[in-house]
């Protein structure tokens, strides 16, 4: 029963439009092959004060299944359901140290799908539920 917890101290969930291309970054390990993708999540503030921006922006990395099917069947400008959890990475560069925060997603559904392209016309392709 422990492990079904969720740690709700660090728990975020995003509806939010892609910002940036998808790509399935891959790399070679002595046993298997990892995958993930990263992305920009542009998500509008519920309440906006007069001058100030009305939309927030969050870097996003998804892993294994879920980063092969969200390059699949997501795309650019389209709304997707993220929910997982943030965390925080450095790293120096010439000597500066840089600090980024990324939300390792856990959960995800795409709501606008890629259109895939047939003889017949434009059909909307339908992508599997994430794995429980």
């Amino acid at each position: 029963m422990q492990k079904e917890r969720v740690n709700k101290m660090n728990d975020n969930a995003y509806i939010g439009r892609i910002c940036t291309d998808l790509v399935l970054n891959k790399k070679a390990t002595d046993d298997n092959e990892r995958q993930w993708t990263r992305f920009r999540l542009a998500v509008p503030r519920r309440f906006k004060k007069e001058g100030e921006k009305d939309t927030d922006f969050f870097n996003c990395v998804a892993f294994a299944s879920a980063a092969k099917n969200i390059c699949k069947y997501a795309k650019k400008g389209g709304r997707i359901y993220v929910r997982g959890e943030n965390r925080e990475n450095n790293f120096e560069k010439d000597g500066v140290k840089y600090y980024t925060v990324e939300l390792f997603i856990k959960d995800y559904h795409v709501i606008d799908f890629k259109e895939k392209k047939q003889a017949s016309g434009v059909v909307t392709e339908e992508a599997p539920f994430p794995p429980e």
